[in-house]
């Protein structure tokens, strides 16, 4: 079972890796195989559906994400 701090990671922008939220360590080998673009790509050819854009809130929590990370390495 997923440590709060590595489950966390599925909800950080722009929540394209780390889907595998029970267990993590399928996670790297998804992720190098392209497993989950590739179930997105089957899913929209079999219903017509397209996997929902970020919004903009999500643009706009992924720079501030970046600000903050840039900030912390300066500091140290």
């Amino acid at each position: 079972i997923l440590t709060r701090p590595h489950h966390q990671k599925h909800h950080k922008v722009p929540f394209q890796a780390n889907y595998c939220i029970t267990n993590g360590w399928c996670n790297p080998i998804l992720t190098a195989i392209g497993f989950f673009p590739a179930m997105e790509f089957v899913v929209s050819k079999l219903t017509g559906l397209k996997p929902r854009p970020e919004t903009e809130n999500d643009r706009i929590a992924a720079e501030n994400e970046a600000r903050e990370n840039a900030a912390a390495a300066g500091a140290a």
